[in-house]
């Protein structure tokens, strides 16, 4: 999701409230969907857990080793 810069004041109140869940709080604010070009991997991966930093490292690896192919 996108959001304005301006709804970080009530995001920070929202998640000192204990209100985790996502789509309680999104539904008071406009919405907009935005389509992102199909790639390898999530542009969106979430990172909890070191396993999943590992993970997006690599995704990153690959992505910059193309990226100084193509040049």
């Amino acid at each position: 999701s996108l959001w304005n810069i301006k709804i970080l004041e009530k995001l920070n109140q929202s998640l000192n409230d204990k209100n985790l869940k996502i789509e309680n709080f999104t539904k008071n604010f406009k919405t907009k969907v935005v389509n992102f070009p199909i790639n390898d991997y999530d542009p969106f991966y979430n990172i909890n857990y070191e396993k999943d930093l590992i993970k997006a490292k690599s995704i990153y690896n690959l992505f910059r080793s193309r990226n100084d192919t193509d040049k």
